[in-house]
């Protein structure tokens, strides 16, 4: 004879397998759903490595991940519903040791009340209310969208709808495997889990306790045959014994929900030679009946917690840790306690430290380099490894003005690599500010340009005026003579001689040339010519009139002479 949750476990089987004949890709389809499309959604919402896929998909990276899947489930299910919890044939234990025909009965009522009232499938179907709530995560599912309902037998408020990543165990929060879940008190739980809130369950063998005798511990519960060492099998009912921890590490994290995975128990000796601590001293296994002090996963016994340096006794004391060893506080502060850069000192508890540049000063050592009073809290600045307060930096190290020697705090100027007050830097000649205005040099000294043109640059020979280039006029030379462009003119006929030819002429008879141009020239020299031409002539005449008067003088001294003589 089958019992209701057989019958129901077949009937679920059997519809998935018609699914299955219309949509071969999955490995099982959710109820409620049978259009290709609707199942292709559904399972959009989970993990690609959640999805039960019989066959590769296009988009999937590695035929690993369909897979994983199928075997997502299908352990998802052993777990959540034990083989023992279906029908009594499943329970060896129980039929092997409980003779009472009313706790066999009892349970097999439990697990028929259980498949009547309590199991159920959730059903996919399309949202078809405006801003329903998911009765899990409390937000909106959106219209349309596929959604768990829960028709009848969860909830006695309205709000019986889940996302499908949403449809959970109250208990281990953990995704119910093929939509399947037991209600209990308004709320779904996987089949495990609903049972455990009726009736315990042994951690050892799995079945649901029926005995009025087990072994409970805060998280576990054993028959009381089963609670046994699990390396010797020494029955642990009348002894002591320890817990292992857990080192189930399983790559899901909803198996690890559903999972026992607290401590297995062991018997003292067994517990004491496979899993007590070492000690970091002497290199013994820390027994169950002493101290086992730790830090940092390290472990000690009480006697062996000691300083390295001078073996003084930790236990309930300060220490420290540096290099894997522990020290007592004062081997501690003289061997790794920071020290004042200046006095080399060690800081006491509670000292004020100033740190500077990665280096530690006591407040008192912290001193300005030139009047050694301490810095404290007021500014100060650095130069040459040395510290200085503001106005001690001031005196020593500020830049000066060259011309009065006062410190430059604002408006400083460079001048030929010499430090200046804008106020400072004056022309030489007239005194005017040169900060904000062109100037030139000269002698490495500082001129305004009008100074500068008035006593150095040249003057023009017609105006007498300075030849200054920045304002655009050129100059024009001839030996020792200068003209702006401007004032190049022909002295005749006023023509601007720049980029003509020109024919310099002393006409006055001063010895100062006169610039003139070609034809002027040419006209002048003429007259010149002419007027020395005339000028010979007269010259030569007037040579003539002296020798003929030298000649008749001449004569007449001869005929005087003669005359004397006669």
């Amino acid at each position: 004879m089958m019992s209701s949750s057989s019958i129901l476990f077949d009937d679920v089987y059997q519809q998935q397998q018609q699914q299955q004949q219309i949509i071969q890709r999955y490995d099982w389809i959710p109820a409620g759903v049978t259009d290709e499309i609707m199942i292709d959604e559904y399972f959009a919402m989970f993990p690609e490595n959640k999805r039960p896929l019989l066959v590769k998909q296009p988009n999937q990276t590695s035929s690993s991940s369909s897979d994983s899947g199928v075997l997502y489930w299908k352990k998802l299910f052993q777990q959540q519903f034990p083989v023992c919890d279906t029908t009594i044939k499943n329970c060896p234990h129980l039929m092997a040791t409980i003779n009472d025909r009313k706790k066999i009965r009892l349970l097999e009522l439990i697990m028929l009340d259980r498949d009547q009232y309590s199991l159920d499938i959730g059903q996919v179907k399309p949202v078809t209310i405006i801003d329903q709530i998911c009765a899990y995560c409390c937000k909106i599912i959106p219209l349309n969208s596929l959604a768990i309902n829960c028709e009848q037998r969860i909830f006695e408020s309205k709000i019986n709808t889940f996302h499908p990543n949403c449809f959970r165990c109250f208990y281990c929060d953990q995704q119910l495997a093929y939509n399947i879940y037991c209600c209990r008190n308004n709320r779904p739980y996987c089949e495990r889990h609903y049972m455990e809130l009726l009736l315990p369950r042994c951690s050892f063998c799995d079945e649901l306790i029926m005995s009025n005798e087990y072994i409970k511990d805060s998280k576990q519960k054993w028959h009381m045959e089963h609670f046994n060492c699990i390396y010797c099998q020494r029955s642990l009912t009348t002894a002591r014994y320890a817990l292992t921890e857990s080192n189930d590490n399983n790559d899901n994290d909803d198996n690890n929900n559903c999972n026992n995975n607290n401590g297995k128990p062991m018997c003292i000796e067994c517990y004491e030679q496979r899993h007590s601590n070492v000690c970091e001293e002497c290199q013994k296994p820390i027994g169950v009946n002493t101290k086992d002090l730790s830090f940092n996963d390290r472990h000690w016994h009480e006697k062996c917690f000691v300083c390295s340096q001078c073996k003084f006794d930790l236990f309930d004391k300060p220490f420290g840790s540096r290099s894997d060893q522990i020290f007592c506080a004062n081997c501690y502060d003289n061997t790794f306690a920071p020290r004042c850069c200046y006095c080399a000192e060690i800081f006491e508890p509670g000292q004020r430290k100033l740190d500077f540049r990665d280096k530690l000063y006591h407040d008192s050592c912290f001193c300005c380099k030139k009047c050694q009073i301490p810095i404290g809290t007021k500014t100060f600045l650095q130069k040459n490894n040395n510290i200085y307060c503001s106005e001690c930096y001031k005196n020593v190290f500020a830049t000066r003005c060259i011309k009065c020697c006062e410190i430059i705090i604002n408006d400083g100027i460079q001048y030929r690599d010499e430090p200046w007050h804008a106020s400072c830097f004056r022309c030489v000649e007239c005194q005017k500010e040169l900060s904000n205005i062109p100037f030139t040099s000269h002698d490495d000294r500082p001129y305004c340009r009008q100074c500068n043109a008035n006593l150095f640059a040249p003057k023009c020979d017609i105006c007498k005026q300075p030849i200054i280039g920045s304002t655009g006029r050129k100059m024009i030379t001839h030996g020792n003579h200068k003209w702006h462009q401007s004032c190049f003119k022909c002295k005749d006929c006023s023509t601007e001689l720049g980029g003509k030819g020109f024919v310099p002429l002393d006409n006055d008879g001063n010895g100062e040339e006169n610039i003139y141009c070609t034809p002027c020239a040419q006209v002048i020299i003429a007259k010149q010519w002419t007027k020395q031409s005339t000028q010979n002539q007269q010259s030569k005449q007037q040579q003539q009139e002296e020798q003929q008067q030298d000649q008749h003088q001449q004569e007449q001294e001869q005929d005087q002479q003669s005359d004397d003589s006669v």
